[in-house]
């Protein structure tokens, strides 16, 4: 018998077999094509989330400049992608975050300066501070550096490179002609009339798929403000590196809608993707400068500080008698114009006419506010020809200095609680040379006194006042025990002083008495209603000074 060949068994094997290739296909099908279009989806997430935390540490930098107060900051440097079972990821992704403080070997820097080379400041009450913008070979430039993040994904191919850039946070995209760029916050360099200059120390670099934490901490906080001015002649410019184009920080979103701004221009640095920008500033106006420095990352004992600069004096001398003290206060800056605390502030005086802590000399340190209050003294009371000193200084500059010469230390002077010195000039004198009270009256229903003068000698300073006695009749008289004193008419005039009965010499800022008829009211919210008084005051003549009392019945 012939049987028939039955071949059903391998009909089914090469089924299995195409069925397996199927699935392999299919398989290697989705992780070529479906795994990374996903892996990029979540490489694309983690862009704009860290683009989000650059934004937070770009935000921690200004709020720490301008309150000195520590602000770390999570970056996540990389991701990683979704777990699988039967596919292959690559890699997690990862990111490099680092500063970039040089451009083809030159420090990166930004300055403040004139077509001259010399920035003046126009409205500084302090001479030192005026000295060393106009002769310290250092002031107005900063160095610094940038913040920048870039990535290393493996699908997404569009990332960007992110910049903190002089308070700006941009995207870099691309490289060479085909570079572009996109903002994402604003810049807090110029605004109004107000230039704000934040500097960067330190170093970070940091790489890798996890979080880090930056440390983000103030080394100058901006408080203080200096003015500047652009003059016609000599205008003021805002000079520093930047990877993006005079055409973008001119946008009307950024400098370009400052008025104070005049124009924005920039020089590319050869082969490096860099421009140097200068922003001119509208002439022929003042401008409020303010500075600042803040360490990121790994921050050197020696950039976490800052070095004393100059010196201020914030409350001046005051001339001293015979057993009295005094006091000033001076402030020690940085070159950021802000006040350095722990700051070593040398004393010194005569010796002979003027003392400090029972010596000639002391050390004393700035508090947190980089002040510190001198304590000084009469030593002896100088006669004609004879003239004491007093210097505060940090270092050898004219403007690490204020020195105090020619001061005189008379028998008595302002601040005294009374008594006889040798310049009294008694009650009501009316020789010659004398200021001679004329007159005294009432005026708006007694509720004012007028003095009536006649400086029958050479010009002279009313420096200083006090009542020394006051009689109260009882009718009508003031409860408060005070009298206020203005120069001027016979319904008041320019305020001077308020006299407490019997208190304490009141310093008055110097007031010119003239040759001949000068008037003073005094006012108080009663009446000088058969009243009467005894008025000190307190006279300063080529830097001596003397008093003459007056007894004053106004009604």
């Amino acid at each position: 018998m012939t049987f028939w060949g039955d071949d059903r068994a391998q009909s089914l094997q090469v089924g299995a077999v195409l069925l397996l290739g199927i699935f392999v296909i299919v398989l290697a099908t989705f992780q070529a094509t479906v795994i990374p279009d996903q892996n990029a989806e979540t490489e694309f997430d983690h862009s704009q989330a860290v683009q989000s935390d650059m934004q937070d540490l770009r935000n921690g930098i200004l709020r720490s400049a301008s309150s000195g107060t520590v602000r770390p900051t999570r970056v996540a440097l990389g991701t990683d992608y979704e777990n699988r079972l039967l596919f292959i990821n690559p890699p997690p992704a990862t990111g490099r975050l680092r500063t970039v403080d040089q451009v083809d070997g030159q420090t990166m820097n930004i300055t403040l300066s004139t077509a001259s080379g010399e920035v003046s400041l126009t409205d500084s009450e302090y001479e030192n501070a005026r000295d060393y913008w106009t002769n310290a070979s250092t002031s107005g430039e900063f160095n610094t550096s940038h913040v920048v993040y870039t990535s290393d994904y493996s699908e997404y191919a569009g990332e960007p490179t992110t910049v903190a850039d002089n308070t700006l946070l941009y995207n870099i995209f691309g490289d060479g002609p085909n570079q572009a760029n996109r903002t994402i916050t604003g810049q807090t360099l110029v605004r109004g009339g107000t230039i704000d200059l934040l500097t960067l120390r330190g170093s970070l670099s940091k790489s890798g798929s996890g979080t880090v934490t930056v440390p983000v901490v103030p080394v100058s906080e901006s408080s203080r403000t200096v003015g500047v001015k652009s003059e016609d002649d000599d205008p003021l410019y805002l000079n520093f590196t930047s990877q993006l184009p005079a055409s973008v920080w001119n946008r009307t979103d950024l400098l370009g809608e400052q008025p104070s701004v005049e124009k924005v221009t920039s020089e590319p640095i050869p082969d490096t993707g860099y421009h140097r920008i200068s922003v001119q500033f509208d002439t022929g106006r003042s401008y409020q400068l303010r500075s600042s420095a803040v360490g990121v990352g790994s921050v050197s004992e020696n950039e976490s500080t800052t070095k004393a600069a100059y010196l201020v004096v914030v409350d001046d001398y005051r001339t001293v008698g015979e057993g009295e003290t005094g006091e000033l206060t001076v402030e020690v800056r940085d070159r950021f114009n802000n006040p350095v605390s722990g700051e070593e502030v040398n004393v010194d005086t005569d010796g002979t006419f003027i003392r400090v802590d029972d010596g000639s000399s002391v050390e004393v340190e700035t508090n947190s506010e980089g002040r510190v209050t001198v304590e000084y003294a009469e030593n002896q009371v100088t006669d004609d020809g004879e003239a004491g000193w007093l210097d505060v200084g940090i270092g050898d500059a004219t403007y690490e200095h204020k020195n105090f010469t020619g001061l005189k230390v008379p028998e008595f002077a302002f601040g005294s609680d009374g008594g006889s010195g040798s310049d009294d000039g008694g009650i009501n004198p009316n020789a010659s040379g004398e200021i001679v009270l004329t007159e005294s009256s009432s005026s708006e229903n007694n509720k004012r006194a007028v003095l009536t003068f006649d400086n029958t000698g050479e010009s002279v300073n009313l420096v200083g006042a006090r009542v020394d006695f006051y009689y109260d009749s009882g009718k009508g008289s003031s409860d408060s025990n005070e009298v206020e004193l203005y120069q001027g008419s016979d319904t008041g005039g320019t305020p001077l002083a308020d006299l407490s009965f019997g208190g304490p010499y009141v310093d008055i800022s110097p007031v010119t008495i003239a040759e001949g008829v000068n008037k003073f009211t005094l006012s108080t919210d009663g009446k000088f209603q058969n009243d009467f008084l005894v008025i000190t005051f307190v006279y300063e003549d080529d830097g001596t000074e003397f008093r003459t009392r007056y007894f004053v019945a106004p009604n």
